[in-house]
């Protein structure tokens, strides 16, 4: 990955958005905690907004890439900036991916309206990051906060 991949990934994610236990969610659930929380850690943000977003995005097919991958993805005219949040679910949630597999990885992106190239830059990081396989792996084995975001620092 190269190093301005790596810079997208972690410039755009805080340690309040990272989450390594997503236990106990089903496809709906995964939406509507990730919505809630980045309106959490976002306040312009309103959380029914970001997750009727999602679901128009998904209900034009899932995001779920494959690879044990999910990128749920939207843009919203209350931020400037784009917020990636990162979820691992160890046992994976069934999110109708492309390749029929369970997802265990989530990047969940929310991008400003008005910049629609920090959308397309933060996809490009993650489909970058995703290119190696190992990655999924190490990044389920990481237990806390900090070690994803090691974990993402140093996937190349």
């Amino acid at each position: 990955m190269t190093a301005s991949s790596i810079d997208t990934l972690l410039g755009f994610t805080t340690p309040e958005l990272v989450f390594p236990d997503l236990a106990g969610l089903d496809r709906d659930g995964v939406l509507r905690f990730f919505a809630r929380e980045i309106a959490r850690v976002h306040p312009d943000l309103d959380a029914e907004t970001v997750l009727a977003r999602l679901e128009e995005r998904e209900a034009l097919g899932s995001t779920g890439i494959g690879h044990s991958i999910a990128v749920p993805h939207c843009r919203a005219e209350a931020i400037q900036d784009a917020v990636i949040a990162v979820g691992v679910a160890r046992r994976g949630i069934d999110f109708a991916a492309l390749d029929g597999k369970p997802v265990r990885v989530f990047f969940v992106v929310v991008s400003a309206a008005s910049e629609p190239k920090q959308n397309l830059r933060c996809l490009a990081a993650i489909s970058s990051w995703a290119k190696r396989p190992e990655n999924v792996e190490r990044l389920v084995e990481a237990r806390t906060r900090e070690e994803i975001l090691e974990t993402l620092a140093s996937s190349s």
